[in-house]
């Protein structure tokens, strides 16, 4: 059993504890086995009666493959839709649609396990400022990259812009199709003369 499994089923387990609609979702598939891999982190685990997961410390073989690249994972944008496009889900239809469903619309309720060790006034609070904390740190991204892009295509000049780029395609599409009416010509122009 590797360091992935032991850190990704109860992790998992906890966010279904929190959601019983997702249990109820994979319930039907009791006894199916899930490959998780992405780089060099993988594991299996086999979806438990009413739903939870565990280990698979049997070796079945797997129903449903779920991959994902690392460095994809790394390189998404953060939101939630453009991390679930990286995953590759493959296998028993059912079962993946379920696993799929699923990862799209499980939510951690922080401020529930917050509250039972804060209380439930402090960790609303704590929980709204966090969520203040991510949206600006998600605003202040996306105003550095905007401001990136307009430093290196407005001011330095370093990166063309759409329009340039869309010029520059279509002078190249007119030599391409200009260079080739020629060598046509050529062509018959050398037939012509033997």
């Amino acid at each position: 059993m590797g360091f992935a499994a032991q850190f990704a089923v109860p992790a998992i387990n906890h966010l279904l504890s929190q959601q019983s609609w997702a249990r109820q979702r994979l319930a039907p598939f009791s006894g199916e086995v899930v490959a998780c891999s992405s780089g060099e982190f993988s594991f299996q685990c086999q979806i438990a009666n009413g739903g939870w997961l565990q280990i698979d410390q049997e070796g079945k073989a797997p129903s449903v493959h779920v991959q994902a690249d690392l460095r994809e994972l790394i390189a998404a944008s953060g939101t939630r839709a453009d991390l679930l496009s990286k995953l590759h889900i493959s296998g028993n239809a059912g079962l993946a649609d379920a696993l799929s469903f699923v990862a799209q619309n499980l939510r951690w309720d922080l401020e529930s396990d917050l509250a039972a060790y804060l209380g439930d006034i402090p960790a609303h609070r704590l929980g709204m400022a966090l969520k203040s904390l991510t949206q600006f740190g998600r605003d202040a991204a996306v105003g550095l990259a905007k401001n990136c892009r307009e430093y290196m295509v407005e001011e330095k000049r370093l990166v063309a812009n759409n329009d340039e780029l869309a010029t520059f395609s279509r002078e190249v599409t007119e030599i391409r199709d200009g260079t080739s009416r020629l060598d046509k010509r050529i062509e018959r122009l050398l037939l012509q003369g033997k």
